[in-house]
């Protein structure tokens, strides 16, 4: 079973520490790159969207190579079908990986300015 609920302070914490290696991982050790702080790369995600955990059989999962992507999304759908008529998700521009992941999923890019570096894709719920 498939759950979204809002995080923890221990779980926003991991999630902001393993966005911090991603960045280094992906070579962007300094956010001066893409125009931004640390703390306004978290004010970003802290104002401009939700951060969620996500539970499968019982327990906070990592998101990639589970192969829980695609019920993470129409769960999403599900949630917000009466009240939006689209998803939206951001990704690091360089993150080609992701990016491709989410136009898979049917995502397409947006029009939605996002900041210096990142990218925007939206998807649209379809109606019951």
């Amino acid at each position: 079973m498939l759950e979204l609920r809002a995080t923890t302070k221990t779980e926003r914490d991991m999630f902001f520490e393993a966005l911090r290696e991603e960045l280094i991982r992906l070579g962007q050790d300094s956010l001066t790159s893409l125009g931004l702080s640390w703390s306004g790369l978290v004010e970003a995600f802290e104002t401009t969207g939700e951060i969620r955990a996500v539970v499968a059989d019982g327990e906070v999962a990592g998101f990639k190579g589970r192969g829980i992507g695609p019920a993470i999304f129409q769960s999403l759908e599900d949630e917000f079908r009466r009240s939006a008529t689209q998803i939206g998700i951001g990704a690091l521009r360089s993150n080609v990986e992701a990016i491709g992941f989410y136009e898979h999923l049917g995502f397409v890019p947006s029009d939605v300015e996002a900041p210096p570096g990142f990218v925007n894709h939206q998807r649209l719920i379809p109606s019951d």
